[in-house]
């Protein structure tokens, strides 16, 4: 079967199996695989569709519904990457944000956010976070990034840097700070941090980051504390801060 181009919506069956339009049966396979694995970990819907975002795509509540899932495919060629923009309306139980894909999300609703690799050996792809609201995991794993300045983070979000190669979260605010979290009294937690504080736009965020050990943590998570300014200086901020850790990525490759 011959590859497909633009955004493919999949109906699901039941038990999370999806069909996968590629010319590789190992590669529907393994994208079945990872997918169901992501609905399991994540706790997600088995039901909705998928759309598969193989072009610059905007989500908003015309094309999305409740259940619904969305792929960045994001290694379309050598020189062109794909943008997802998630905007107010949308309704997505998760994003997998493939390799180099890049990700707005200024509203809407979301569930969780994972990376994963698919045609290089590890994902470098990003997601920007201004807006929205997050009721799940939200997973940096794969050397991809989370870029936060605002958003509404239920209590049953978290945020988790995992897997071999883990990612990086830049946060932007004010007064943010990693608070600890204790199993016990007077007993730390190893790798669990809670971050509170302010966001850049004005709401409070609450969520605990976890990770396998607190030097992860101290690695890879980077608050910046900002005084409020325009909109386009947090996001030239935004910016900055993705390239500075993408050269540190190289660096040590």
């Amino acid at each position: 079967m011959g590859e497909l181009d633009g955004a493919l919506r999949v109906k699901g069956v039941p038990g999370g199996a999806f069909v996968s339009f590629r010319s590789s049966m190992m590669k529907q396979l393994g994208w079945l695989a990872g997918v169901t694995l992501a609905i399991h970990m994540l706790g997600v819907s088995a039901s909705g569709e998928t759309i598969f975002v193989r072009d610059n795509m905007t989500l908003d509540g015309s094309n999305t519904a409740a259940g619904d899932r969305a792929v960045v495919q994001g290694l379309v060629s050598d020189e062109f990457v794909p943008l997802l923009r998630v905007v107010d309306g949308a309704e997505l139980d998760l994003i997998t944000v493939e390799d180099f894909g890049i990700v707005d999300i200024v509203g809407g609703t979301v569930g969780g956010i994972l990376f994963e690799p698919r045609a290089v050996s590890k994902s470098g792809g990003k997601v920007n976070i201004s807006g929205g609201t997050f009721t799940q995991d939200l997973r940096a794993d794969d050397n991809g990034t989370f870029v936060i300045s605002g958003g509404v983070f239920a209590p049953t979000a978290q945020m988790f840097l995992s897997g071999a190669q883990p990612g990086t979260i830049h946060v932007f605010g004010q007064d943010l700070r990693l608070e600890t979290i204790f199993a016990a009294p007077d007993i730390p937690l190893d790798g669990a941090k809670q971050l509170v504080g302010t966001l850049a736009d004005g709401t409070p965020i609450d969520i605990p980051i976890r990770a396998f050990a607190d030097d992860i943590l101290a690695d890879n998570v980077f608050l910046h504390n900002v005084v409020p300014e325009p909109a386009a200086w947090v996001l030239a901020a935004c910016g900055g801060a993705w390239l500075v850790t993408q050269l540190r990525r190289r660096r040590t490759q």
